[in-house]
C-alpha cells in the first residue's frame, strides 16, 4: 500500500485504492530497541464521519495523537487526542484498539499513558471518553491485571455499545476497584441500586424503574454462591408510574438477593 501513496489508510473507490489526504503516519524510531508503531487498529464510521484510531501523532496535514476525525474530505483532530506512542519491547503497547459511540459521546479503548514521549513504565489509561471538547478516563478507580492468567499487561481490546450500555472487553481483572474479568459493562447514568424491606412476612424490593426489565437472582450461600433467577419480578412499563418499580416475595429461609442487568 505504501507504493500506491497511501499511509495505513485507504479508500477503495472504483476498483481502486484512494488515498485520504496523506493518511496517518507517525515519528522515525530515536531509541535503541524502541520502535514506535504506526497503524490504525480501528474504524468506526458515524454518519458522514469516520473515526479511526491506532498508533500514529498525524493525520494528514493535522496532528492528531492515536484517534482522529475524517469527514470524506479533510481530516479533523480531537483536542489533543491521547497520548502516548505505541511501542513493542518485551511486549507491545497499543494506544487505541476500539472505539464506540454511546450517548452521542465518542469512546476509546486501548493502552495509553499522560506522557508524549517514548519511554514510560506506568499505564495511565485505557478507557476515555470524548466530550467534543476534551478526552477524560472513564474509570476513574483503579485497574488490575491477572498476571497468572497469562495477561501482564492491562489492555481494552474491544468496545461494543447499545442504547444505554458500554460493554468492554480485554485484559483485566477488575475495573474502577470491582471485580470483572476480561468482561465490564459500563452504563450511562447512575448504577441501579437494589432497596430491600420487610413488610408483614413479605419482603419488598425495589429499583429505578429505567431498569425494569433487570432480573433479580438469589442466592442461600456465598460460599460459593449459586445464583438463581427469582421468576415474575420483571414489571411492564405502566403510564403515570413512579420512579420505581418494586415487586413483594414471599421469602423461604435465608437467602441472598442481587440486581442482574441483561
Amino acid at each position: 500500500m505504501g507504493r500506491r501513496g497511501v499511509a495505513c489508510i485507504a479508500l477503495w473507490q472504483a476498483g481502486q485504492w484512494r488515498d485520504l489526504a496523506g493518511g496517518v503516519t507517525g515519528p522515525r524510531p530515536s531509541i535503541p530497541n524502541e520502535y514506535p508503531i504506526v497503524d490504525v487498529r480501528a474504524l468506526l464510521p458515524s454518519g458522514s464521519d469516520l473515526y479511526v484510531g491506532g498508533s500514529f501523532t498525524n493525520a494528514g496535514g493535522v496532528a492528531g495523537m492515536n484517534v482522529a476525525r475524517w469527514d470524506g474530505t479533510n481530516w479533523h483532530a480531537l483536542g489533543e487526542g491521547i497520548p502516548t506512542l505505541g511501542v513493542c519491547d518485551n511486549g507491545c503497547t497499543y494506544p487505541v484498539t476500539s472505539l464506540a459511540i454511546l450517548g452521542g459521546q465518542l469512546f476509546a479503548g486501548g493502552g495509553f499513558t499522560t506522557s508524549s514521549g517514548l519511554s514510560y513504565t506506568k499505564t495511565e489509561g485505557l478507557l476515555a471518553c470524548w466530550n467534543g471538547l476534551s478526552w477524560s478516563n472513564v474509570a476513574a478507580g483503579p485497574w488490575a491485571v491477572d498476571s497468572n492468567g497469562g495477561f501482564p499487561t492491562l489492555h481494552v481490546w474491544a468496545l461494543a455499545s447499545t442504547s444505554d450500555s458500554l460493554y468492554v472487553g480485554g485484559n483485566f481483572s477488575s475495573v474502577d476497584g470491582l471485580p470483572s474479568y476480561g468482561l465490564a459493562i459500563w452504563h450511562e447514568g447512575s448504577p441501579p441500586v437494589l432497596h430491600l424491606s420487610p413488610a408483614k412476612g413479605h419482603i419488598i424490593l425495589s429499583w429505578p424503574r429505567e431498569f425494569q426489565l433487570a432480573r433479580i437472582e438469589s442466592t442461600t450461600s456465598l460460599t460459593p454462591p449459586l445464583w438463581r433467577t427469582v421468576s415474575s419480578v420483571d414489571w411492564p412499563v405502566e403510564e403515570g408510574a413512579t420512579n420505581d418499580v418494586r415487586v413483594e416475595i414471599v421469602p423461604s429461609g435465608q437467602r441472598f438477593y442481587r440486581l442482574r442487568w441483561r
